[in-house]
């Protein structure tokens, strides 16, 4: 039962679930199954990707990043076109809105024949977190629907204007990862929703400033420009975000050093 374990288990254990959605729909149901889910579900319409899985006690709704190789995740991505969302309140991506858009009706049907009073979870990584952030927003909008016990994302881009993040009513945790570029576009008017969560460039967990955070991210630079990585992308991938709270479950931090 995902509500009886600590936030640091939940965080790691979505961040595995986001990282298993970028398998193949056979690897992934094996890494599900050794999560407790022996039943998951793979939805895939014109390129948008989710799995739902569930037991007796919990429903987590999984959406799939953006893949490099995919064309139609990076439209998606690239399709900054405010528009009014399912909820009618604010403005929404437009590709966000519409990855959504595609499987909506088949996972609001699938949901409708295995709820069984679990609570409900919306999960997700990049592109995906975009997309859990839609789906949670417009499953707690409809009272015909149960609501979701919590949203947790990473590196999630920002996904509607002020109206739109203000009237979402989910319990939401924004895991951010030190330098990672993407949770910072799309610009004004876009806003962020959800209760901040950050990794340093150390990978460890901390609360910090603005201005802790803009330094942070400088180290990342200068580091990875030392290196020749470039820390702003690299620090973007889903397997970062689940080794570093592997270890924050764990209770083991890195050295931190200057650089």
């Amino acid at each position: 039962m995902i509500s009886s374990t600590t936030f640091a288990e939940q965080s790691y254990q979505f961040a595995l679930a986001s990282e298993l959605a970028y398998l193949a729909p056979a690897q992934s149901a094996a890494g599900f199954k050794k999560m407790g889910f022996a039943n998951t579900k793979f939805f895939d319409q014109d390129g948008s990707q989710a799995y739902v899985l569930h037991n007796k006690n919990d429903i987590v709704i999984v959406c799939r990043g953006t893949e490099p190789t995919a064309f139609k995740d990076i439209e998606a991505d690239l399709r900054i076109r405010l528009v009014v969302p399912l909820s009618r309140h604010g403005l929404v991506h437009e590709g966000f809105s519409e990855s959504v858009d595609d499987l909506w009706p088949d996972v609001v049907a699938y949901l409708s024949s295995i709820y069984q009073d679990q609570k409900i979870w919306c999960t997700g990584h990049s592109l995906g977190a975009a997309m859990a952030t839609v789906m949670a927003d417009r499953l707690n909008s409809d009272p015909s629907l149960p609501d979701v016990a919590a949203l947790f994302t990473y590196g999630s881009p920002r996904v509607g204007n002020q109206e739109f993040v203000a009237s979402i009513t989910v319990t939401h945790y924004r895991w951010v990862n030190c330098a990672d570029i993407v949770p910072r576009v799309p610009a004004y008017p876009y806003r962020h929703h959800g209760q901040l969560c950050y990794m340093n460039h150390w990978g460890n967990v901390r609360e910090m400033t603005a201005v802790q955070q803009f330094k942070d991210r400088l180290r990342g630079f200068i580091t990875g420009w030392k290196s020749g990585v470039a820390q702003y992308f690299t620090s973007h991938l889903i397997g970062h975000y689940s080794d570093n709270l592997s270890r924050y479950v764990s209770g083991v931090e890195r050295e931190q050093t200057l650089f």
